[in-house]
């Protein structure tokens, strides 16, 4: 980081390889207190299907997996008076310390 404890505004990405990976969130963490993320990548459990559905689907598809519905919001904002960012998390978005 160029400035000590400063502001990391995260936002996944799913193609392919899912980012950030857990390292790249301890790695952050341990950089800044401010780092927020539009959304956290869960891996949610397989779910139980019967056998015929799950060879279907291997025909189909590399993978499938559930999405969440909404991605969050991060609003930063600096007034030119002010020294410190204003961060609001709308609609999901959270800190990666929370």
């Amino acid at each position: 980081m160029l400035v000590e404890n400063s502001i990391a505004i995260l936002t996944p990405y799913n193609k392919g390889h899912k980012l950030p990976k857990m390292t790249d969130l301890d790695r952050i963490r341990s950089l800044t207190q401010n780092a927020y993320t539009t959304q956290i990548l869960n891996r949610a459990p397989k779910p139980a299907r019967p056998q015929n559905i799950e060879k279907m689907i291997r025909a189909t598809a590399k993978s499938i997996e559930p999405i969440k519905k909404q991605m969050g919001h991060i609003h930063a904002k600096l007034c030119p008076k002010l020294t410190e960012w204003n961060i609001e998390l709308n609609q999901g978005a959270t800190s990666i310390h929370s």
